[in-house]
């Protein structure tokens, strides 16, 4: 037995071999190999309860990693919802945007076309008595109040369609409403010429002598 103990020192074979040194006989020799025998089954078994350990905090970092992984991969689910829904939001704003600057450009458009003639006419009529106007002294003479309403790009719209069609070369009837040299009427001129295509000079000294000389155009030869 004390030959398979130092060969395979098992808690078993140890228990018995402690129990047979109590026995009258056993040798100095005998009780050597016991207490070599349970110094290495000692050992042993603080071998095996550090490789448990290994094992078991390998598990741990495991089990750590893949809770690690699990929680980065709901993050980044979470993030990549979170970027789809922005878009979303994004998008349905574009639309939102588009859908009203439709809307306010549908109804700018309705309101030009519907106030062109009266506009118009009452410019030919200042060109035929030879005098320039404002808006409101159209909205005076004409009745349309709303003519006082009207922003920039109001007029803008309003004015391009007044003079569309015009000939080139010819002074457009904007002149008149731009000739007396209000900054905002030279302004507004010099948005209706570039929508139409007209040559403007970049100077605005140089527009308003432009300007003079195209109402005196109109003056002298009044448009039908």
């Amino acid at each position: 037995m004390l030959a398979e103990l130092q060969e395979r020192p098992t808690s078993y074979l140890l228990t018995e071999a402690i129990e047979l040194l109590s026995e009258p006989g056993a040798t100095a020799q005998d009780k050597d190999v016991v207490r070599a025998a349970q110094a290495r089954a000692q050992e042993l078994q603080r071998s095996r309860a550090r490789d448990l350990e290994a094992r078991r905090e390998a598990a741990r970092r495991a089990r750590g990693r893949a809770l690690s992984d699990g929680q980065e991969q709901r993050e980044a689910d979470a993030a990549r919802r979170e970027a789809d829904r922005a878009r979303r939001e994004e998008e349905q704003q574009r639309r939102r945007d588009e859908a009203d600057q439709a809307a306010v450009f549908e109804a700018r458009s309705a309101k030009a076309t519907r106030l062109t003639p009266t506009v118009r006419g009452a410019l030919k009529k200042a060109a035929r008595e030879r005098r320039t106007t404002t808006w409101t002294q159209i909205g005076e003479k004409t009745g349309e109040r709303q003519l006082a309403r009207l922003d920039h790009q109001d007029k803008v719209e309003l004015l391009v369609l007044v003079d569309k069609g015009a000939d080139p070369g010819t002074p457009l009837l904007s002149t008149l409403l731009a000739a007396d040299g209000d900054n905002s009427a030279v302004r507004l001129y010099r948005a209706v010429g570039q929508r139409l295509g007209r040559p403007l000079p970049d100077d605005d000294i140089e527009l308003m002598a432009l300007l003079v000389g195209e109402r005196e155009q109109l003056h002298r030869w009044p448009p039908s």
